[in-house]
């Protein structure tokens, strides 16, 4: 089952990135996009370094960043590790460097 759900949330965050991406090559930003029940994880090699999941979340493709609510972060170490978890009402996401600002 959690490989379901990796495979699941690793898909949701490639059509996150690809959608964000095309916007990037429009003139101009289209309507926001609105997500539910949105998983995103940024992974390098094989540790899965960020994963936020979040109820709700709307997409601002002209700053790259999510305006989520309902958020859960988890963040790994090196190693793989648990580092840091943490739950809050709201989260601005920056897509860029996957910095997470969390409110509430």
């Amino acid at each position: 089952m959690a490989l379901r759900l990796l495979g699941r949330a690793l898909r949701a965050a490639a059509v996150v990135a690809l959608l964000v991406a095309a916007a990037g090559h429009v003139g101009a930003a289209g309507p926001p996009m609105r997500l539910s029940k949105m998983t995103f994880v940024a992974s390098s090699e094989n540790v899965t370094e960020v994963r936020v999941e979040a109820d709700s979340g709307v997409i601002d493709e002209a700053a790259n960043k999510a305006d989520l609510s309902a958020v859960h972060a988890v963040w790994a170490g090196d190693d793989g590790e648990l580092s840091l978890e943490l739950t809050c009402e709201r989260g601005e996401l920056d897509l860029e460097t996957n910095d997470l600002v969390a409110s509430g």
